[in-house]
């Protein structure tokens, strides 16, 4: 087994001997990685190849110090959280666009100021933050 990565082309694959099993696209852009498409082949899945792509991305984003952030269909926000991800919705507003989590701040720009923070943010935007980082902007 092995994955192969290309920073260049932001994407891995997944491989068993020659057949790939999966694969992971991502956009690594200013302020973060975005986690784009994660695909496991049907008879592979909940075997952990899933895991093993995610905490590849990881330490992408570790190396770069970078948080990720994905959305997730619902029936996937379980394996996220316990990837590590936390769902933004659920974090608690502090004031005016900061919302802490574990001493980290997330910093929401770009919402419409006609709308709540909260109607602004999908239940399954979920989001990883690096250790090395106390502080991050994100911008929507």
């Amino acid at each position: 087994m092995r994955i192969e990565i290309d920073l260049n082309k932001e994407k891995m694959g997944i491989y068993i001997g020659k057949r790939k099993v999966g694969f992971m696209e991502f956009l690594i852009d200013v302020t973060q990685i975005n986690v784009v498409d994660l695909t496991i082949v049907k008879n592979k899945q909940f075997q952990g190849y899933g895991r093993l792509l995610i905490n590849a991305v990881k330490g992408i984003a570790s190396y770069f110090k970078k948080p990720i952030y994905l959305i997730a269909r619902e029936q996937k926000v379980e394996f996220y959280e316990k990837m590590g991800f936390f769902s933004m919705c659920k974090l608690s507003q502090d004031g005016l666009g900061e919302w802490t989590y574990e001493r980290k701040v997330v910093c929401i720009k770009n919402l419409n100021p006609e709308k709540t923070v909260k109607e602004q943010l999908a239940l399954v935007d979920m989001l990883w933050i690096p250790q090395s980082l106390t502080e991050v902007d994100i911008y929507l």
